[in-house]
C-alpha cells in the first residue's frame, strides 16, 4: 500500500492553478498529513480527541550507522539520537549519544543487558509467581563485592568440572562419619574424626634434628607432640650410641651402622663421631626455622645442636623464658649458644638432600662464624594464636645469633685428624679398661671365685 494515498508532490499545485481549485488541494494535503502521521500516531479525520497525537508506536528505518544519516545532529552538544542500527544484518534498536557512542539496547529477540549497569549498591529485582510484588535478587553492594538477596538455588546435578559450584546437597552428600573411599570424613556424635580416616600421607607433621659429638641432654622438637626418635650417626662406622632420658640412658643400637635414618634421649657419643636423632611430630606449620648450636667456648667446635621448624619451647611447654633452648647440659663457664640467622639457613635448606639433612651439612661442612654478631629479629614460634603466628620477640642474651662459614679443605683435615685422635684415645681406653678388668678376674679367682660367680658380678 502506497502511502499517502495522493502522491506528495512539492510542485503542487502550480502557480497558474485555478483559485477555485484551492479548496480540494487543502483537503488533500490534510489528508496526505494524515496518512502519514497516522502511521505510528492517533490520528482522526476529524472530531476532536484527548489520545490525538499521541503515539501509538514508532517505526524505525534500519540505517548501518544511524549517527551517519544525512541531516542527524551527532557531534552537538546535548543531542542524542534513537534509531535502528543494522547488527549482524538485523535492525536493532540503538541509543547514539553526542560523541556518536552507540548503545546497543536490544539483540535479537531479547533485551541486550550486555550493555547495560545498575548503580552501586541497587538489587537487580524479578517480580514474585504471583506478580503481586518484587523480588530482589543481586548487587554490586557499597565494598564493590557481588551480593545476593537470598541463597540461589542451583541445579540438582553434581558439579562435574573446575570451579562449579558446590551446593549444600553434595556437601552433605559427600561427608561420612565412617572413613569411606571418596567421601569427606567428619566427626560424629563421639566427637572424633572417623578410624582409619587419616592416612600418613594426609596427617600434617614436620621434622626436626638434634646432634652431638659427646653427653649432651637436649629437648626434642615436638615435644608432646611427637612421635618416637630415629637415629644415625656419621661415617657408618660403627660407634656406639646410648640416647635415652637421663645420662644413664639405654642403648637403642649398640653399634649405629646406616648413614640414613632408621627407626631405632641424653646423648651419649664415642669414637669422636657426631650422633644424630630426628623426631617427626605433628605441627601447626611454623613459618620460620630454628637452628641452635651448643659450642665449646674453647675449641669453638659444635658440640651439640637442634634443628626445627618450631621453637623448642613448642610442644614442650609453650614457656619461652623456661625453654630458651634446648641444650639441658648448657654450662656458661664451657659453652656459648648460637642461633643461627635466617639467610644463612635459607642457604642451607637449599642443599638438604635424603642424605645431607640440615645438621648433616652444618656439622660437615660448615663452621660458626664467632668474628659478626647479628641482631635479633622476632621469629615465629610455631604456634598460632587466633590464626596469628605467635613471634618469640626476643632471646636471653647469652644466646647469640650468627652465621656460618663454609670449612676449607684445611679445616676439614684438621676436623678429621682430631676425631683420629678422639678414636684412638677411645680405643686405648677400652684396651686398657679390659686389660684392667682381666687382671681383676685373674686376682678374684686366685681368691677362690668360680666363673659363674664372675659373670654374676660382670652383669
Amino acid at each position: 500500500m502506497s502511502i499517502p494515498s495522493v502522491a506528495l508532490n512539492e510542485d503542487s499545485p502550480a502557480g497558474s492553478a485555478f483559485v477555485r481549485g484551492g479548496d480540494d488541494r487543502i483537503r488533500e494535503f490534510k489528508t496526505q498529513v494524515r496518512e502519514i502521521l497516522t502511521i505510528d500516531h492517533f490520528f482522526p479525520s476529524s472530531g476532536q480527541s484527548d489520545a490525538c497525537g499521541r503515539h501509538k508506536r514508532i517505526t524505525l528505518i534500519e540505517a548501518t550507522d544511524i549517527g551517519a544519516i544525512p541531516g542527524t545532529w551527532v557531534g552537538t552538544e546535548s543531542t542524542a539520537i534513537l534509531g535502528a542500527q543494522t547488527v549482524s544484518g538485523k535492525p536493532e534498536l540503538c541509543f547514539t549519544n553526542e560523541d556518536d557512542w552507540d548503545v546497543i539496547i536490544t539483540d535479537g529477540q531479547k533485551i541486550a543487558l550486555q550493555n547495560s549497569r545498575l548503580p552501586n549498591n541497587t538489587y537487580l529485582i524479578g517480580r514474585n509467581a504471583a506478580g503481586a510484588a518484587n523480588v530482589n535478587m543481586f548487587k554490586v553492594n557499597a565494598s564493590d563485592i557481588i551480593e545476593f538477596a537470598t541463597f540461589p538455588i542451583t541445579p540438582s546435578a553434581a558439579p562435574d568440572a573446575d570451579y562449579e559450584v558446590a551446593n549444600k546437597k553434595y556437601i552433605d552428600d559427600m561427608k561420612s562419619t565412617t572413613a569411606v573411599a571418596d567421601k569427606i570424613p567428619v566427626m560424629g556424635t563421639s566427637g572424633y574424626m572417623p578410624d582409619a580416616s587419616v592416612d600418613t600421607t594426609a596427617l600434617k607433621t614436620a621434622t626436626g634434628e638434634v646432634s652431638g659429638t659427646s653427653w649432651t641432654s637436649y629437648t626434642l622438637p615436638g615435644g608432646t607432640y611427637g612421635f618416637y626418635p630415629q637415629v644415625k650417626c656419621s661415617g657408618g662406622n660403627g660407634a656406639a650410641m646410648t640416647i635415652g632420658g637421663d645420662m644413664y640412658g639405654f642403648q637403642v643400637a649398640n653399634k649405629v651402622t646406616a648413614t640414613t635414618y632408621y627407626t631405632a634421649i641424653f646423648m651419649r657419643m664415642e669414637d669422636g663421631v657426631t650422633g644424630y636423632a630426628q623426631q617427626r611430630y605433628v605441627t601447626a606449620s611454623g613459618t620460620d626455622h630454628w637452628i641452635f648450636l651448643l659450642i665449646d667456648k674453647t675449641t669453638k667446635d659444635i658440640i651439640g645442636a637442634y634443628q626445627a621448624p618450631d621453637h623448642p619451647a613448642y610442644g614442650n611447654g609453650g614457656d619461652f623464658d623456661k625453654v630458651s633452648h634446648p641444650f639441658g647440659n648448657y654450662d656458661e663457664t664451657k659453652h656459648e649458644i648460637i642461633l643461627v640467622d635466617q639467610e644463612t639457613i635459607a642457604e642451607l635448606k637449599a642443599q638438604v638432600t635424603e642424605e645431607k639433612s640440615l645438621l648433616t651439612l652444618v656439622n660437615e661442612e660448615y663452621k660458626p662464624n664467632m668474628t659478626r654478631e647479628i641482631g635479633y629479629q622476632p621469629i615465629h614460634s610455631g604456634r598460632f594464636i587466633d590464626k596469628k603466628p605467635e613471634l618469640v620477640q626476643s632471646i636471653p642474651t647469652y644466646i647469640k645469633v650468627r652465621g656460618l662459614s663454609r670449612l676449607t679443605q684445611v679445616d676439614k683435615d684438621v676436623r678429621d685428624e682430631k676425631r683420629k685422635q678422639v678414636a684412638e684415645k677411645v680405643e686405648q681406653d677400652k684396651q686398657r679398661r679390659q686389660q684392667a678388668r682381666t687382671s681383676a678376674e685373674t686376682k678374684l679367682k686366685a681368691l677362690g671365685l668360680t666363673e659363674e660367680e664372675l659373670v654374676t658380678l660382670r652383669v
